[in-house]
């Protein structure tokens, strides 16, 4: 689309910055420009998500994203990255959140309406992105609290819980987890 008119641009910008045509600061100039014209090109013709994927930064959120992306072999969807990256331990869930994110930023509504439904599990439970995230979502929840759990913590009645929903896929990857390296107590390792 606009992209040749803003790589056009960034190579005039080349241009101009490399008129002492020395071969080295020619070839500088050229990479700048071009790469200024192709992130110009990529902040104007993002729908907002992008932006909104930035805004979250919680360290749940971004294990889960990862965990998603795993499952996904890299392919998700904005949707899922948007409300795998919205998880949070807010009493909702982070729902209320990635709707006024999704808003102030400007993503799409049917992007953002589906991130809404997968992260307040809203859809059938045959959907497979929301699958995904539950899977996503439970490894996390794995990962970071099954390591600290002493005997008495009422957080052990939620991980059978857990356990119950997760694909096969992602048990396996639960079972394969070092909790020792993650900081495992004696009830982990046992």
């Amino acid at each position: 689309m606009a992209s040749p008119a803003f790589a056009a641009a960034g190579a005039g910008v080349a241009v101009i910055l490399a008129r002492d045509e020395k071969p080295g600061t020619v070839a500088t100039a050229a990479a700048a420009g071009a790469l200024s014209g192709y992130a110009l090109w990529q902040y104007l013709s993002s729908d907002g998500a992008a932006r909104a994927l930035r805004t979250f930064d919680g360290i749940l959120g971004r294990e889960v994203e990862q965990r998603v992306m795993d499952f996904c072999g890299g392919e998700a969807s904005l949707s899922l990255r948007l409300a795998a990256r919205a998880c949070s331990d807010d009493e909702d869930g982070g729902v209320e959140h990635l709707r006024r994110i999704c808003k102030k930023k400007g993503v799409s509504s049917a992007v953002g309406t589906r991130a809404v439904k997968l992260l307040s599990r809203d859809l059938p439970e045959e959907d497979r992105d929301l699958q995904t995230l539950e899977d996503a979502l439970a490894l996390a929840t794995f990962s970071q609290k099954l390591p600290i759990l002493n005997e008495e913590d009422p957080a052990k009645t939620q991980l059978p819980r857990l356990w119950k929903k997760m694909s096969h896929k992602a048990r396996m990857s639960a079972l394969s987890l070092d909790y020792a390296a993650l900081g495992g107590n004696d009830m982990v390792r046992a």
